[in-house]
């Protein structure tokens, strides 16, 4: 399977992740595959990937040997 993950840093309503995820379709289009799921995640920057609750049940929950994110 192949995910896509889309990170915005507030809680606020009035930040989306509209541009990020028309840029993942289009880099997808663009390289002729289609992702089979899209997360967002609303959580800071300055929080380590690892310590992300979304990403890191991605990666270490979801991910199955051959995935691509």
């Amino acid at each position: 399977m192949i995910y896509g993950y889309m990170r915005i840093s507030t809680q606020k309503d009035k930040q989306t992740t509209d541009r990020q995820r028309l840029t993942l379709e289009q880099y997808a289009k663009d390289n002729d595959f289609k992702f089979d799921n899209i997360v967002e995640e609303r959580i800071s920057g300055t929080v380590k990937a690892e310590n992300r609750e979304i990403y890191g049940d991605l990666k270490n929950k979801t991910l199955r040997e051959g995935d691509i994110l």
